[in-house]
């Protein structure tokens, strides 16, 4: 009996892993575009050529949002999103 509740766990644990993946994404990605922009040695935004963005392979709620958020930077700075395969990067 106890095995069977600790595996419906372990099973609601994966269920819910997308869910919990994305909200990790939305929450950390600005901060760390922030502070990557705010290092001392990294390009001005008038200096960016372009912003590459992974179009997976990955979950695609988390992928999404990546992708979302480069299409926003790229606007922002006027910059061409080009898009890569992370498996060939």
């Amino acid at each position: 009996m106890a095995e069977s509740r600790h595996s419906s766990e372990k099973m609601a644990v994966w269920e819910n892993m997308p869910n919990h993946c994305e909200e990790w994404q939305r929450e950390k990605v600005p901060l760390v575009v922030e502070e990557v922009l705010a290092h001392p040695r990294a390009p001005k935004p008038s200096e960016l050529y372009g912003i590459a963005v992974p179009l997976g392979p990955g979950m695609i709620p988390v992928t999404k949002i990546g992708i979302d958020f480069s299409l926003a930077l790229g606007n922002k700075f006027n910059v061409p999103v080009i898009p890569i395969n992370m498996i060939e990067a």
